[in-house]
């Protein structure tokens, strides 16, 4: 019984490793993103948007579209794996996962949607003053989707630092 229980720990804490590593790699990417590609393509709505439209579409296809399912996966699979553990660690394991499930969510019903509109076809339907106001929100809502995930990392941080104190003083 022991054993089986040191292994489920082991597992745990394997796939909040793994979790709080892709949050790591999430957070990265949307920082480049937010500071490189977003600076270029939000500069000057809406000839900016024209002009830099497919390498925000290349790297939504090449980056975003891998990595955010991904880690959203092992939040899953964080929070699943998360009933049973010491209540300190249960809360940081639990809002760690939320939060970046909450990331997704929103990733999903309102960047996806208005990057295809602001950088595809769909940008000749609005007007420019449209086009302006779509962006501006679109990066004020981009620096809190980056927050969430600052949050979620350090939530996950406090989860890992806390399983290795249980661990050494156990």
């Amino acid at each position: 019984m022991s054993n089986n229980r040191s292994v489920k720990d082991v597992l745990r804490n394997l796939i909040l490793l793994l979790f709080v590593s892709g949050c790591a790699i999430q957070l990265g990417g949307a920082l480049y993103s937010s500071q490189v590609t977003e600076t270029l393509w939000a500069s000057n709505p809406p000839d900016s948007l024209r002009e830099w439209g497919p390498v925000v579409r290349l790297a939504g296809a090449n980056f975003f579209r891998i990595a955010t399912p991904s880690v959203g996966l092992l939040a899953l699979l964080t929070l699943f794996t998360s009933f049973g553990t010491a209540r300190p660690h249960l809360w940081w394991r639990l809002s760690s996962a939320i939060i970046f499930l909450i990331a997704v969510v929103w990733s999903v019903m309102y960047f996806v949607p208005t990057a295809m509109q602001l950088s595809g076809p769909g940008l000749e339907s609005l007007s420019a003053a449209e086009a302006i106001q779509m962006t501006d929100t679109w990066v004020k809502r981009d620096l809190i989707r980056e927050l969430l995930i600052v949050a979620s990392f350090a939530c996950g941080m406090r989860a890992l630092f806390l399983s290795a104190q249980t661990q050494t003083v156990g």
